[in-house]
C-alpha cells in the first residue's frame, strides 16, 4: 500500500471512529428518561442520565470541574468534558445533560447556554425524583426513534451502520427517513434489487417518504402490490398524511418539494419525470387533518418534510452558526403546515446540514413547543451530522402538565402568517397508505380533467403507458402476483403472497386498530390479563409483586397440579420479555426472576409428591397488533410421574419431526421476537435440559402451499406452530390422548375452585 493510500485509509478510519463516538454519546444519553432535576435531588439519581439547569458560578481549569447554582439555590459540581463550551461560560444560565456520579457530581455530556431571563422558581416546579410522581416515572415508556437525513440511493452502505447502531443502542421503535431514501433514477440498480428481494435487511421498522424525486419503478410497483410495504421492515407512507404508530407516535408527513407551476394546478408541471412535487391540494388536506384533540392535546408528535420552514432561522441565536452560504430551500407551505399541524418535533432535509433550533411556542391552541431539526446527508461532503435519536412519550400519553412545559430558551414563533390552507375541499381525502389504497403517486384520482398522463408514465398495473392506473382496462382481481422468493406476509407470517392478498385481508392491521399496543390494548381480548373483567379469578392461587400463580383451566392432571405461571404486565412471549430495556425491561427482568422463584416453589411440591417437574412455553408467531393482544406469555408447569422420565426426552424429539419441528441446536430462543418456538425444560441429574423447537424450512414451505390452497377455498390456513405441541406431548406419556384438548378437560366452578384451595394449601411460596 502507498503512502497516499495509507493516509486516505487513515483519514477513512479516523472519521469513522468520529462517526461511532458521536453516535455512541447521543444515543447513550437520551435512550433513557432525563429528568429535570434540582440540586436537592442529584444524590437520588446515582447513575440516571439528568437535567440541570442553573447559573455557572466558577470553573477549575486544575480539576476541570465547574460549579453551578440550581433553580433551587443549590450548588453543584459538573465533571466538564474535554473541548466543551461550558468551560468559558462562567455568569450563564447554561443546561447541563450528563450522568450523575457516585459523589453526586455530575458528568457532562452536552451542554447549553440558555436566556438570562429565566426564572429559577418557575423551573424549580419542574423538577422531580425521576421515579416519583409527577416525575418521568410515572409515564408511559419513551418511544426509541432514530431519524435519519436524505440517503441519496446509499441505503446498503447506511443500513449497515444503522444495523450496527441499532445492535449496539437499540432495538429502536421506528426509524424515520427525511428526503430521498434512493437515488434520482434506480431502476436498474441491482441494490434495489437486493433491498426488494430480501438480500439487504433493514433492521428498524423504517418509514419514508419521497424527496425531490419519485421511487424507482420497481419499488413503486412493490407499493402498489403491497399497500405501501417495500420489503420487511421498509414502508413507504404516501404523498402526504396523518398515521399513529403501535407505539401511540402521531407522525404527519409530506413528500416531495415546491413546485411554483404544479403547485396551485394540482397536477405535476415539472419536465423531469423524475420529480417530485406536491401541490396546493394535498397540502390544504394535510393541514386539516391532523390538529384533532388526542386526550386534550392538539398537534402531532412528529412531521417529516423534505423542506425547510420558510422564516425557520428568525428570531434563532443558533442560526448564526450555520455553515456560510447554508440554502434552506425553505418553503412556505410546509411552513403553514407546521403551524396548522403544531408538531412537537418537526424534522426536514433539504439544507443538507445540521440545524437545532431553539424550540418556538406554537400559535394555535397547543400548549407545548415545535423543536425543529434539519439534518445532514448521508455520506455527502460536508460531513453535517444526518441522523437525530430520541426518546419521545406521545403526546396522548402525557399530561399536560409534563408535555405543556416550556424550556427558558423557547422563543416566539418565527413563522409566516398566513396559510395556505383557509379552506378544504369537498372531495379531498389523506393520502396515506394506512388509511386508503388510492395509486401509489398520489391519493387523489387523477383525473385532471382528462388530462392525459405524461409520456413517460406506464401504468403499474398493466404496465402499458397511455393510461393513469386509476383509468386501468385491466381488473386487478384477475391479475396473479408472485412475490420474491424471500418475502413473508406481515399479516399472518406466511411466505408465497403479498399482504393484500393475504387470506386475512378481512383482519388488515392497518386501519385503526394498529393504534393499539401491548400497554393499551382491549383487556377483555386477553385471557390472561388481571384487568380483564371475565378473568377466571377462582382458577387463581397466588398474586406475586410481578407475576402471578394459577390452575391450568383444563389441566392434564386430575389433582389440580398442572399450573401456569403468569406475568401480570402483558408480554408477548420470554423472547420478548428479554429485548426490552429501560424501566420496562426492568420490570420484565423483575418478572422472569420472580418466575424461577414460583417455579422452585412447584417443584419441591412435585418432588414430595414423587412427581418430576417439565415446563414448557409456546409462541406462535407474529408481531401485529392482534398478536400483541391476544399472546400473553406463560410458562406452563405439568408434574409428570418420576418412572416417566427416561422416555421424556425421546417423545419431545419424536413428536418435534412429526410436527415438522427442528431443534435449536444450542437452545437459544430466536433472535427475532416474532419468530415462533417452543421452549421446554426437561430435569436432568446434574441440571435442567433446555430444549428449543421452531418451525422448519420444510414445514414453512408446506404451510405456505396449504395456505395458498386454503385461501382458493375459502378455508382458514394452518398454523406454522401448533399451540398444542407441548400438552400433546405430556398426554401421550400419560396415555391420556382424550386430553389433548384442554377443552375436553374442563371441570365445573365448584371442583376448580376446591382445587385452587388445595393448591394454596400445598405450595410454599415463602
Amino acid at each position: 500500500m502507498s503512502h497516499y493510500d495509507s493516509c486516505i485509509r487513515r483519514t477513512e478510519l479516523a472519521e469513522e471512529l468520529s462517526f461511532v463516538q458521536t453516535i455512541h454519546t447521543e444515543i447513550s444519553s437520551i435512550m433513557e428518561v432525563q429528568p429535570r432535576v434540582n440540586s436537592a435531588v442529584i444524590p437520588k439519581c446515582q447513575g440516571r442520565v439528568v437535567r440541570l439547569v442553573g447559573k455557572m458560578l466558577a470553573m477549575n481549569p486544575a480539576t476541570g470541574e465547574a460549579l453551578i447554582e440550581a433553580c433551587d439555590r443549590g450548588q453543584v459540581t459538573v465533571l466538564v468534558s474535554q473541548g466543551s463550551s461550558l468551560a468559558q461560560s462562567t455568569g450563564s444560565v447554561v443546561e447541563v445533560i450528563g450522568r450523575v456520579q457516585p459523589n453526586s457530581v455530575i458528568g457532562e455530556i452536552n451542554s447549553t447556554q440558555f436566556d438570562e431571563k429565566w426564572d429559577p422558581e418557575a423551573y424549580n416546579k419542574m423538577s422531580h425524583h425521576p421515579l416519583g410522581s409527577p416525575g418521568y416515572g410515572t409515564m408511559a415508556k419513551p418511544v426509541k426513534a432514530l431519524v435519519i437525513g436524505a440517503l441519496n440511493g446509499n441505503f446498503k452502505q447506511a443500513l449497515i451502520k444503522i444495523n450496527g447502531i441499532n445492535a449496539k443502542h437499540g432495538p429502536f421503535d421506528l426509524l424515520l427517513c427525511v428526503g430521498d431514501f434512493f437515488g434520482a433514477d434506480e431502476t436498474d440498480n441491482a441494490a434495489v434489487k437486493e433491498l426488494l428481494e430480501g438480500d439487504i435487511s433493514v433492521p428498524v421498522p423504517t418509514y419514508i417518504i419521497a424527496g425531490r424525486h419519485t421511487l424507482p419503478k420497481p419499488v413503486l410497483e412493490a407499493v402498489e402490490n403491497n399497500g405501501g410495504e417495500i420489503c420487511n421492515n421498509l414502508v413507504f407512507l404516501g404523498n402526504s398524511g396523518v398515521m399513529t404508530t403501535v407505539q401511540g407516535l402521531k407522525i404527519a408527513y409530506l413528500s416531495g418539494t415546491y413546485d411554483a407551476k404544479s403547485y396551485p394546478s394540482g397536477v405535476d408541471q415539472a419536465p423531469d419525470q423524475t420529480a417530485m412535487h406536491y401541490t396546493e391540494t394535498t397540502v390544504r388536506s394535510l393541514s386539516s387533518s391532523g390538529t384533532g384533540s388526542v386526550h386534550g392535546s392538539t398537534g402531532v408528535d412528529i412531521f417529516i418534510t423534505t423542506e425547510w420552514a420558510e422564516g425557520i432561522t428568525q428570531g434563532s441565536a443558533a442560526a448564526s452558526k450555520l455553515p456560510e452560504g447554508t440554502d434552506p430551500r425553505s418553503s412556505k407551505p410546509v411552513a403553514d403546515l407546521a403551524v396548522a399541524l403544531q408538531p412537537r418535533y418537526h424534522f426536514a432535509g433539504s439544507a443538507g446540514v445540521f440545524f437545532e433550533r431553539e424550540p418556538y411556542s406554537n400559535r394555535g391552541s397547543a400548549g407545548h413547543v415545535t423543536r425543529f431539526i434539519g439534518l445532514g446527508e448521508f455520506g455527502a461532503a460536508n460531513k453535517q451530522r444526518w441522523f437525530y435519536a430520541m426518546n419521545i412519550v406521545p403526546l396522548s400519553q402525557m399530561e399536560s402538565s409534563q408535555l405543556n412545559v416550556k424550556p427558558p430558551n423557547t422563543t416566539t414563533c418565527p413563522l409566516p402568517f398566513g396559510n395556505t390552507s383557509k379552506k378544504r375541499a369537498l372531495d379531498e381525502v389523506p393520502d396515506s397508505f394506512f388509511f386508503n389504497n388510492a395509486g401509489a403517486r398520489g391519493g387523489q384520482k387523477r383525473q385532471a380533467n382528462g388530462r392525459p398522463p405524461p409520456r413517460k408514465y406506464v401504468c403499474h398495473r398493466c404496465q402499458q403507458p397511455g393510461h393513469w392506473l386509476e383509468d386501468c382496462p385491466v381488473n386487478p382481481k384477475e391479475l396473479t402476483r408472485t412475490p420474491p422468493e424471500k418475502y413473508v406476509c406481515r399479516l399472518c407470517n406466511v411466505p408465497g403472497h403479498y399482504i393484500n392478498d393475504c387470506p386475512h385481508a378481512d383482519r388488515n392491521l392497518r386501519g385503526p386498530k394498529a393504534t393499539d399496543t401491548i400497554l393499551n390494548r382491549d383487556a377483555g381480548q386477553c385471557w390472561f390479563c388481571l384487568s380483564n373483567p371475565a378473568l377466571e379469578k377462582q382458577l387463581i392461587v397466588s398474586i406475586g409483586s410481578e407475576v402471578y400463580l394459577t390452575l391450568a383451566k383444563g389441566g392434564l392432571v386430575d389433582w389440580g397440579g398442572h399450573m401456569l405461571v403468569v406475568p401480570i404486565a402483558h408480554y408477548t412471549s420470554m423472547r420478548q420479555m428479554q429485548t426490552l430495556d429501560g424501566a420496562e425491561g426492568a420490570t420484565a427482568q423483575a418478572a422472569l426472576a420472580e418466575m424461577e422463584k414460583f417455579k422452585s416453589a412447584l417443584r419441591d411440591m412435585y418432588t414430595a409428591r414423587g412427581d418430576i417437574m417439565v415446563c414448557f412455553e409456546i409462541f406462535g408467531g407474529g408481531g401485529n397488533a392482534d398478536v400483541m393482544r391476544m399472546q400473553h406469555m406463560h410458562l406452563q408447569l405439568v408434574p409428570l410421574p418420576a418412572d416417566l422420565l427416561p422416555d421424556l426426552e425421546k417423545v419431545f424429539l419424536e413428536e418435534a419431526a412429526a410436527e415438522g419441528l427442528e431443534v435449536v441446536q444450542d437452545g437459544r430462543l430466536p433472535d427475532a421476537v416474532t419468530a415462533p418456538y417452543c421452549r421446554v425444560e426437561i430435569p436432568a441429574t446434574e441440571q435442567t435440559r433446555v430444549f428449543v423447537f421452531r418451525p422448519s424450512a420444510a414445514k414453512v414451505e408446506e404451510v405456505r402451499k396449504l395456505t395458498l390452497e386454503a385461501a382458493q377455498g375459502g378455508r382458514r390456513p394452518p398454523r406454522v406452530m401448533n399451540l398444542q405441541f407441548g400438552r400433546k406431548v405430556l398426554s401421550t406419556l400419560l396415555g391420556k390422548p382424550d386430553r389433548i384438548n384442554w377443552k375436553n378437560c374442563i371441570l365445573p366452578e365448584t371442583e376448580e375452585q376446591r382445587l385452587t384451595e388445595e393448591m394454596r394449601r400445598l405450595v410454599k411460596l415463602g
